[in-house]
């Protein structure tokens, strides 16, 4: 038998001495000389209109290099699922409209953190509050608040899986059971908010941040500043920890432009207040489920009604949902399924990515059954 040097050996991870001694570079211990700190006006409305900004007085703070609105940008938008523009539905600061409480408004680059902070403050935004919806039930209503115009009934993409006759299904059955359950919206708390350095180097502008998604986030970045994707590159730097959060875009095109418009390096990092507010949150699900079996265990039919709540923009709903229908059936063999799958907007914060640890299918599950006989009392 060979002998292997890694495969069925104890190895430490390459990184463990750096993080145990305190030796590791996240993405707030890098600094830059000449750096800048970034810092995020917040809307407080969950859905309005931008009627006016005026940064004149927070242009005159000592110290402030650059005060960023939406109208300062290229205005193109970014999203997680980017090959399809129904998908690509956030900009990086807001041009027209607010969506939820905490969207990022304007984005002020200053040579301390004080400066920066009484900038933010100075900022004069004048709102027209509209109508807020924050149950997926509720957006799916007639009469609701519209909370973007290409998706109409606030639905961001629907699904349909069906196989055989699922009410046949229930007509052979000896029971039939109707369940429904929720899952909470849930927050992934990682030790190290959000963060991003970024700075010009020759005629390439470098971000360093903590991401799970490199590529992406490079691709967005020079699709929001207008420049080739030549031009951009992300360094992942250490990252206290992620769960999914990290994978789409949250400071990364604030700092990104901040250092575009001033040519300085500029460090963005958010507050935990600000990751708990504006990043995105675990999917919110309510899963209608009527199941059918015989008196012998025979699983017959299933159907489930499947609402996930998106939030304000569609991050990685659509696809999330996608992953749901794969594992709604569970590990059983039904001879008649029919599913039925909405990701719908709200103003609550963007759900987006959030990992999870499934359990295995039983041992006992072979291929090739054609039907998994268990007693009725272990599903009920």
């Amino acid at each position: 038998m060979n002998e292997y040097h890694v495969i069925g050996k104890r190895l430490p991870r390459i990184d463990a001495k750096e993080k145990v001694k305190g030796l590791a570079h996240y993405t707030d211990d890098l600094k830059l000389p000449g750096m800048l700190c970034g810092m995020i006006l917040r809307s407080p409305f969950a859905h309005a209109r931008i009627l006016k900004i005026d940064a004149s007085r927070a242009l005159k703070v000592p110290g402030v290099k650059a005060v960023i609105t939406g109208e300062d940008t290229v205005k193109v938008k970014y999203g997680v699922i980017s090959r399809s523009p129904k998908f690509v539905d956030e900009y990086p600061l807001a041009v027209d409209r607010i969506r939820f409480i905490g969207e990022e408004v304007a984005a002020v680059a200053a040579t301390d953190p004080d400066a920066a902070l009484e900038a933010i403050e100075l900022v004069q935004v004048e709102y027209e509050a509209l109508p807020a919806v924050f149950d997926p039930e509720l957006a799916l209503q007639p009469g609701a608040p519209q909370i973007h115009d290409h998706a109409p009934g606030n639905i961001s993409r629907e699904f349909h899986l069906k196989q055989g006759d699922v009410e046949k299904g229930f007509f052979q059955s000896d029971f039939v059971r109707e369940d429904t359950f929720t899952t909470q919206s849930a927050i992934h708390a990682y030790l190290e908010p959000h963060a991003a350095l970024a700075a010009w180097d020759s005629d390439t502008l470098v971000v360093r941040t903590a991401t799970q998604y490199s590529h992406y986030h490079r691709a967005e970045i020079a699709r929001t500043l207008g420049l080739p994707s030549e031009r951009v590159r992300v360094i992942p730097t250490v990252v206290g920890g992620a769960f999914g959060g990290k994978t789409d875009i949250s400071c990364q095109c604030l700092a990104a432009l901040a250092a575009y418009r001033t040519g300085r390096p500029v460090k963005l990092v958010y507050s935990r207040a600000e990751s708990f507010e504006s990043t995105t949150k675990r999917h919110p699900y309510r899963i209608r489920c009527r199941s059918g079996a015989t008196r012998d265990g025979d699983l017959t039919a299933l159907q489930v009604d499947m609402l996930a709540d998106t939030g304000a923009y569609a991050s990685f709903g659509p696809g999330l949902m996608v992953k749901t229908f794969a594992s709604a059936t569970g590990p059983y063999r039904w001879p008649h399924v029919e599913l039925h799958g909405r990701v719908v907007f709200t103003n609550n914060p963007t759900a987006g990515c959030m990992r999870s640890i499934r359990k295995a299918a039983s041992s006992a599950l072979r291929p090739g059954h054609r039907t998994i006989r268990i007693p009725w009392r272990w599903i009920r």
